[in-house]
């Protein structure tokens, strides 16, 4: 019987590193910050730091390990001179915030400058942005509208109290596409109030007349990536509202430390009005010149490149939308790899007894 109980007990380890995998941390991958300094995590645990646009140039080598204080992710890293630091991190695999005791050190981004590229614009600040609400203590605000802006402590917490049930933030941001959230309280000095107050655990995000969804969020302060169905438009509000939270242990305010914004550069020369953005579902990258579908080209490029097209026939392939939304921190087929490894030890269970039956 004893050696039947190992059945039992082995499949419980896959649930656990599958739990703690959750948070992420960056590895084998690079991020940028306009217009010089980037931020290289290597094989290894190794990492290197070269910032070229510094008063004092800075280029560093070291090894790094990562430990969790309080739910916040943190790197400890001993340089090739033997001097130590320890970082507060918050990533995901587009975006890197690094931050010291004296704020936020790195923004970065990986494979793309911050404020546009050939692709995708990544941007820190909606075009508006505001709350229902909003925690006022000690003569500080916690506005949305601090979101990466100096002092860089970006962070809205609600002040309705009672978890901030109902409380919404109202958002308008041009052809955004996706919303890069971290929730929490996130601090590099107090690492200890990510759990004492509450984060939003299921949020709503609705355009009037034109979308409304659901989201599950991971309990990580790291940034997760929501789809919108459809981009918004020039005059769109985003509402997001707060549906459910992780309970803080000490304090009942919700807080989201951060959002940045996907936005989409790539326009449609055959639509009717012949500038109308492509959704992102949409994008074939095999037909879409980058030059002639960026949205920051001038008034008289576009009407050139406009001409070219209807000169040459060119076609743009337009697909059915797929409305598929997810986070990627909580994706469906993360949920059904749980459920799969939860349903080891059942079936461990019932090999028990029919091994016993046996006997």
């Amino acid at each position: 019987m004893k050696g039947y109980l190992f059945l039992l007990i082995l499949p419980v380890f896959p649930v656990l590193i599958f739990a703690q995998s959750l948070s992420f941390v960056p590895n084998n991958t690079s991020y940028g910050m306009a217009p010089a300094n980037t931020i290289y995590f290597l094989p290894d645990n190794i990492i290197s730091f070269t910032f070229l646009h510094e008063p004092e140039q800075v280029m560093k080598t070291g090894t790094y390990t990562v430990d969790m204080s309080n739910g916040i992710p943190f790197i400890n890293v001993k340089w090739e001179d033997n001097k130590t630091e320890r970082f507060l991190i918050i990533s995901n695999e587009n975006i890197l915030n690094v931050y010291t005791t004296a704020g936020q050190l790195f923004d970065g981004t990986q494979g793309r400058n911050l404020r546009g590229s050939h692709e995708t614009f990544l941007y820190h600040i909606a075009d508006k942005i505001s709350a229902s609400s909003y925690l006022v203590e000690a003569e500080v605000s916690y506005q949305p509208t601090q979101f990466n802006r100096p002092p860089f402590q970006p962070l809205w917490i609600e002040g309705a109290g009672d978890h901030g049930i109902h409380e919404k933030l109202f958002i308008q941001a041009n052809t955004c596409f996706a919303l890069h959230i971290s929730i929490g309280f996130v601090s590099y000095t107090t690492p200890q109030l990510y759990l004492e107050n509450s984060r939003p655990k299921k949020i709503r995000l609705y355009v009037d007349n034109y979308f409304s969804i659901d989201v599950d969020l991971e309990d990580t302060p790291n940034y997760q990536i929501v789809y919108l169905p459809n981009p918004l438009r020039k005059n769109d509000v985003l509402e997001l509202e707060i549906l459910e939270v992780y309970p803080g242990t000490k304090y009942a305010d919700t807080c989201i430390n951060n959002i940045y914004y996907d936005y989409v550069p790539f326009r449609d020369f055959n639509s009717a009005s012949g500038f109308d953005y492509i959704p992102w579902q949409n994008w074939n990258f095999d037909l879409l010149i980058t030059e002639e579908n960026s949205a920051i080209t001038s008034p008289a490029r576009e009407t050139e490149i406009t001409t070219q097209r209807e000169n040459t026939n060119t076609t743009v392939n337009i697909m059915p939308y797929n409305t598929e939304i997810t986070s990627e921190s909580s994706s469906g087929k993360s949920k059904l790899w749980l459920l799969f490894l939860l349903f080891i030890p059942l079936l461990a269970f019932i090999v028990l007894l029919f091994l016993k039956k046996r006997k």
